[in-house]
């Protein structure tokens, strides 16, 4: 049957009709394509801008995080020193502003903490200010007056005012917010610095605990795209120390470079032929050293830390109405080479911080790996130790009078049912022997010898007497034998020849510092319990190699100071002094050990550290030496032994940790302020980006 064309037709239209719609659905469908992918294309470019500008944040963010850092360095903090400097008051309370004090918090003066303030919060102790109470009161006047506008000057910043309103927005909640950007690709970044603690660690010490939080930046080229970055700090927190700079640091400091008063004389009259202090090629020193006077160098000493000279020529170093040392004379830069051959500083060749000089006796040629400074100022070393008695007083051990014996020992004691680690301390005054012991919390603990019980202890400040019972004593950390000790000792080795056999001396939460006005003798061996290094220097290719120093973390310390008298290391050639001085071969008096280990820093400001019976003995070497972790400051320099065997050698490890802030409590401190961050990683940023996005569509 065939279709009719009305059929056909309307077929016809219908089959037009569908193409036509498909047609239209396929141009929508393309236009929607070409559409999205102009939209994902400028989503794209907006994305890479507010990456750019973000990262531009950034930059600009440690661009001032680089300014904050050279504004913290000691070369730009400037405290005024000296009789008109700024005194130990002013500082307290310039420190103590910091944490909105005006006097010390009680568990401070009671020994209980050293810390004045700590974190408060997420915003840290002067975080949770206002920008503008910050930038009104008090609080910074520690930053403002000792980081003058010529500091900012010569970091290229423009200050307004003494630079009180930018360390307010660098402490505030919000920071310092920096914004900048064109091309429609702005920025927005913040810097802050927290101030997590301050505390005092010491009378003319403090230490501010910093940290820097993430810095973050926003890229917003336009509404519809922002990149935020968020990047962290590369190191965790950073110390800014303040003080009068602890004598503990140095690996050697002498006032007068000679053996003695009349070798010092001998050198003033005829400088070109008397007997100076050598150092030879056997020297080996690892941290700073200086003298007041001029050295003398034979061969090839090495030195890892920094040098550095005050150039006082013989017998011209004087004291002044106050007591002080001073030099008298115009100083002489510049260094002796076997004792007869004078180099001027401006003559050395063919520099003055590797000097090669040659002599009818040999080359001389002195390694400074850690830089040499040959007029740097004179440095004055203390007469008294009247601090350290008041602190033995307040709550240290006062010894009012001579200690005929006084014993250190890392030891445990039984406090009830409870063995507690302690740091016993045992000395004997006339006939009397008292047993003491401070724990980990500073806790001052007396042994009564009738029971062997012991109990918390109180120590009359003005006798120095113990008794027990009450809340008991805090201890300071500081001993103080009035009339000197005549026998230092830790407890003795189980095997004489072998010195890792020697129990250790000082406790491994121990802090002490040990002064006297008169002579202090050690006869044994005085060994950290956690000892921060290990091993001896060393030369390797003609490059200096410090001892390990890994433990920097560890906590004993010692200090050993002699205010009037010298520090005696007591040989067993040296039985006994006579009435001159000299040593006898008989006697009762017990000597050091072969190859003692002495831990502690050493320091004698009017006399000296030596070896009591350096002459005397064999001439075989059969002592060994002397294996000093620590540090030595003396007025004279001490003789240790012969170069013909007799005495001790000397083998010296600095503790690098009393360069970074470590000190024993109360030691010795110089007259002249310093400030500034000792952490060796700089303020900035470790490149680790945290990034969120918002992106068109």
């Amino acid at each position: 049957m065939k279709k009719s064309h009305r059929t056909e037709g309307a077929m016809l239209i219908v089959t037009v009709l569908v193409v036509m719609v498909m047609m239209v659905v396929i141009l929508a469908i393309t236009s929607q394509l070409a559409l999205s992918s102009r939209r994902s294309s400028t989503a794209q470019e907006s994305s890479i801008r507010a990456m750019y500008a973000a990262e531009a944040g950034l930059s600009r963010s440690q661009t001032q995080l680089n300014l904050v850092n050279s504004l913290l360095q000691p070369n730009s903090m400037v405290i005024p020193s000296g009789p008109s400097g700024v005194t130990t008051t002013q500082m307290e309370t310039d420190i103590l502003s910091l944490c909105g004090l005006t006097a010390l918090p009680v568990n401070v003066v009671n020994n209980v903490t050293n810390v004045l303030c700590g974190v408060t919060g997420s915003q840290g102790v002067l975080g949770s200010q206002s920008v503008t109470t910050l930038g009104t009161g008090n609080r910074l006047d520690f930053f403002t007056k000792y980081i003058p506008v010529t500091s900012f000057t010569s970091a290229s910043y423009a200050v307004s005012g003494d630079g009180r309103s930018f360390w307010a927005q660098l402490f505030s909640a919000d920071g310092i917010t920096l914004k900048g950007g064109k091309n429609n690709a702005e920025y927005s970044s913040r810097v802050r610095l927290i101030l997590n603690s301050v505390q005092k660690t010491a009378t003319d010490t403090f230490v501010l605990t910093l940290s820097v939080p993430s810095v973050s930046a926003t890229g917003t080229p336009d509404s519809s795209s922002t990149r935020n970055l968020a990047v962290g700090s590369q190191n965790k927190t950073y110390t800014l120390n303040v003080g009068r700079g602890s004598f503990a640091k140095y690996a050697l400091l002498t006032n007068r470079h000679y053996s003695s008063s009349s070798a010092e004389a001998g050198c003033a009259s005829t400088p070109s032929n008397c007997s100076r202090i050598t150092f030879t090629s056997n020297t080996l020193f690892s941290g700073p050293v200086h003298t007041n006077s001029n050295f003398n160098f034979q061969g090839t000493p090495y030195f890892g830390g920094e040098v550095t000279s005050a150039g006082c020529p013989g017998g011209a170093i004087k004291t002044n109405s106050s007591g002080d040392d001073y030099c008298s004379v115009t100083a002489k830069p510049g260094a002796y080479f076997y004792s007869t051959t004078w180099k001027d500083k401006s003559a050395m060749s063919p520099n003055d911080q590797a000097p090669v000089v040659s002599t009818t006796s040999g080359n001389s040629d002195p390694r400074f790996q850690g830089g040499v400074s040959w007029n740097k100022n004179f440095i004055p070393l203390p007469k008294n130790a009247n601090n350290q008695a008041l602190q033995a007083k307040s709550g240290g051990v006062f010894i009012d009078g001579t200690a005929s014996n006084l014993t250190l020992q890392a030891s445990n004691i039984t406090l009830g049912t409870t063995s507690t680690p302690v740091q016993r301390i045992t000395y004997t005054l006339g006939s009397s022997t008292v047993n003491l012991a401070t724990d980990a919390d500073k806790n001052v603990y007396l042994l009564n010898p009738t029971t062997n019980v012991w109990s918390k202890a109180t120590q009359d400040p003005i006798t120095g007497t113990w008794k027990q019972g009450g809340t008991g004593t805090k201890f300071t950390g500081v001993i103080y034998a009035k009339d000197g000790v005549t026998n230092l000792n830790g407890p003795a080795r189980t095997d004489a020849n072998n010195p890792a056999t020697a129990p250790a001396a000082i406790a491994a939460f121990a802090q002490m510092t040990l002064a006297s006005t008169g002579d202090i003798a050690i006869t044994s061996d005085l060994k950290y319990q956690d000892p921060p290094c290990s091993g001896s220097n060393s030369v390797t290719n003609g490059v200096f190699n410090a001892a390990t120093c890994t433990n920097k973390n560890a906590k004993n310390i010692l200090g050993i100071y002699s205010s009037g008298g010298d520090i005696d290391l007591v040989s067993p050639n040296c039985k006994a002094t006579d009435a001159d001085g000299a040593c006898t071969t008989t006697g009762t008096r017990p000597g050091m050990p072969k190859n003692v280990n002495i831990q502690a820093v050493l320091m004698a400001s009017q006399g000296k550290v030596k070896v009591d019976g350096y002459d005397g003995g064999a001439a075989d070497g059969s002592l060994g030496q002397v294996n000093l972790m620590g540090g030595i400051i003396e007025n004279y320099y001490g003789a240790f032994g012969l170069t013909n065997g007799k005495g001790y050698g000397r083998n010296f490890v600095y503790d690098q940790r009393t360069n970074e802030g470590v000190t024993p409590p109360f030691f010795p401190t110089q007259q002249e302020w310093s400030a500034g961050l000792t952490t060796p990683i700089k303020l900035q940023q470790n490149g680790n980006q945290v990034q969120t996005a918002k992106d068109g569509t």
